[in-house]
C-alpha cells in the first residue's frame, strides 16, 4: 500500500487474479503509474485501461483487474 497525502493505491492478488486500487482525493488530475505494462479492466467503469499509467480525475477512484 503507498499513500501520499491524499492519494492511496494498492494491490491484491492471487494465483489467479490481480487487482489495483487507486483513490484520488486531490482536487487536480493525477497521474498513477503502473508497474506492469498490461491490459486492465476499471471493474466501476467497465473501461479497458493499456499501457503503464493511469490519470484520475479529482475525486476519483479505479479498481483495476489485469486482464488476460
Amino acid at each position: 500500500m503507498v499513500a501520499d497525502g491524499k492519494t492511496l493505491a494498492y494491490k491484491r492478488f492471487d494465483a489467479q487474479d490481480e487487482i489495483i486500487v487507486l483513490f484520488n482525493l486531490e482536487s487536480t488530475h493525477l497521474n498513477f503509474t503502473l508497474l506492469i505494462n498490461s491490459t486492465w479492466v476499471d471493474l466501476l467503469t467497465n473501461k479497458q485501461i493499456k499501457g503503464t499509467s493511469l490519470v484520475l480525475k479529482p475525486f476519483t477512484a479505479a479498481i483495476l483487474k489485469k486482464s488476460e
